[in-house]
C-alpha cells in the first residue's frame, strides 16, 4: 500500500513539474543585481531548508529574518504525508553596511497545533513587528511583536480576516494600514493595538472596484514612501506584489500606489512581470528596503521553499524600467 502511495506522489510531482515547464514564461523582465547573496545556516537537523526571508535596517546593520524548516523538498513532503510534524525555526542574520556577515542566531517557534508562516518585519512608531499568517484549522493574518507574541487582526465586528494571507503593511499619514486586497483595492486602517489582549483592531479606510487592466495581484512586502524619485512626490508608495501562475510558479511586480487623495487611492503603475532568480518557480519576495547609501533597493526572497536569497537592485535602473 505504501509503495502504491509513493508511486502516486511521485507521479503527481512529475505532472506538476511538466505543467510548470509547459506554461513557463519566455519573456519575463529580468533585472541585473550588482550584489547577490544566499543566506545559509548550519544546523544539526537533517533536511532543514532556509527560505522566505525579510529584511530591516537596525542600528547601522542589515538584519535578515529567515524562516527555515523541514517543509521544503520532496523527501520532506513525503515524510509529512506520513505524519512527520513540521519543525519550524527562525534565523536572524546581521550584516554590516557592505553586507558582510557579522553574526547569526536561531530560535525555534513554539506554536502548538498551528504554523506561523511568512513573517515579514516592519517598524511602526519605533517598535518592531512582524506580519504573517497563522495556519491552524484555517489561515488568517496576524502580527507579532519583537518577542513573537501573536496578535490577532480583527475587523469592527471583532471577526478575523479568515482566508486572507497576503496583507501588505503601508503607513499613510503616520497611521498603520494594511492592504487587504490589491484588485479590487481594499485598505484597512489600524485603529488600536491592544498589548494586553494581543489584538489589532482595524476599520475599512478605502475600497475600489475591480480593474480589468490589472492582474490578480497579491501582497508581498511593506510599501515604502517614494521621496521624489518619480517626479512629484504626492503620496506615492512602492511595494512588490505577485501573481500565482500555477502551483509551482509565481511572478512578481513592482507596484506603485498613489494615496495623495484618500478618497481616490489607486494603483498608478505596475512593472512588467519579474522572476528575480532567472527562472520562474516558487519565488516569494518578503523583504524590500532602501540601502543605507540610498542608491539601491534590497530585496529578500525564498526560492522553491529550499533556499533564501538577498538581491541588490539599482534604484536608477528600476525607475528607468518601471
Amino acid at each position: 500500500m505504501k509503495a502504491f502511495l509513493l508511486l502516486l506522489i511521485f507521479t503527481f510531482i512529475f505532472a506538476l513539474a511538466l505543467i510548470s515547464l509547459m506554461t513557463s514564461e519566455k519573456h519575463v523582465f529580468a533585472f541585473k543585481p550588482y550584489l547577490y547573496k544566499e543566506i545559509t545556516f548550519k544546523t544539526n537537523v537533517p533536511y532543514i531548508y532556509p527560505h522566505n526571508s525579510s529584511i530591516s535596517k537596525e542600528n547601522n546593520e542589515y538584519v535578515v529574518y529567515t524562516r527555515f524548516d523541514n517543509s521544503g523538498g520532496i523527501i520532506n513532503k513525503i515524510k509529512h504525508f506520513f505524519g512527520t510534524p513540521r519543525n519550524v525555526h527562525f534565523g536572524i542574520s546581521r550584516f554590516d553596511e557592505h553586507f558582510n556577515l557579522i553574526s547569526q542566531s536561531t530560535i525555534q517557534h513554539h506554536t502548538p497545533n498551528c504554523i506561523l508562516e511568512d513573517l515579514r518585519v516592519f517598524f511602526f512608531r519605533n517598535k518592531k513587528y512582524f506580519i504573517g499568517t497563522l495556519w491552524d484549522n484555517h489561515f488568517c493574518p496576524v502580527i507579532t511583536d519583537e518577542f513573537y507574541h501573536i496578535y490577532d487582526i480583527v475587523d469592527q465586528n471583532l471577526k478575523k480576516y479568515v482566508g486572507n494571507k497576503n496583507f501588505s503593511p503601508i503607513q499613510i499619514n503616520n497611521k498603520l494600514c494594511f492592504i487587504k486586497n490589491h484588485n479590487p483595492l481594499e485598505i484597512l486602517r489600524v485603529t488600536r493595538i491592544n498589548n494586553d489582549e494581543h489584538m489589532v483592531y482595524t476599520e475599512l479606510l478605502f475600497s475600489s472596484k475591480r480593474r480589468k487592466d490589472l492582474p490578480e495581484l497579491r501582497g508581498n512586502t511593506e510599501y515604502m514612501y517614494i521621496e521624489g524619485e518619480l517626479g512629484e512626490n504626492n503620496g506615492k508608495y512602492l511595494g512588490i506584489t505577485h501573481v500565482r501562475i500555477s502551483h509551482h510558479k509565481y511572478v512578481h511586480y513592482f507596484t506603485l500606489i498613489n494615496v495623495s487623495d484618500l478618497n481616490n487611492i489607486y494603483i498608478e503603475k505596475i512593472s512588467k512581470p519579474i522572476c528575480f532568480m532567472g527562472n520562474c518557480g516558487i519565488e516569494f519576495v518578503m523583504g524590500f528596503i532602501e540601502s543605507f547609501d540610498r542608491q539601491n533597493f534590497i530585496i529578500t526572497l525564498g526560492k522553491n521553499d529550499t533556499s533564501a536569497h538577498v538581491i541588490f537592485l539599482s534604484k536608477k535602473e528600476l525607475f528607468a524600467n518601471l
